[in-house]
């Protein structure tokens, strides 16, 4: 993991709310990439930046559902106070967390949603 160079960024000030070209935050290429370490130390540190999505829809926990990271989608949905609405969320194509677990074969993912 990088949690480690993801604090050293936050001590340094860094934007998490900062985009790249695309719309991903850190948050969002973190859950994609297979950085667990470095998206549950993001979701602790900000608010703002957990349901926002990239330019196509997809937000951190659709990415994280579809990769089939339970711990990063459960800390998500535990730091959004478990609003449905964030299960509900649909990225431009109408995919939901859910359905991108399913899509992907995340059982773990699938059970826990």
């Amino acid at each position: 993991g990088h949690g480690r160079p993801a604090s050293l960024l936050l001590m340094k000030s860094a934007d998490m709310d900062a985009a790249d070209d695309k719309g991903c935050t850190p948050l969002y290429k973190a859950c994609g990439a297979m950085e667990d370490e470095s998206a549950l130390y993001l979701i602790q540190q900000a608010d703002q930046i957990l349901n926002k999505g990239a330019s196509n829809g997809k937000t951190p926990l659709r990415k994280a559902a579809a990769r089939g990271h339970r711990d990063i989608v459960e800390a998500i949905f535990e730091k959004c106070n478990r609003d449905m609405s964030v299960l509900l969320s649909k990225d431009k194509k109408g995919t939901t967390p859910l359905h991108a677990a399913a899509h992907n074969g995340r059982k773990d993912v699938v059970e826990y949603l």
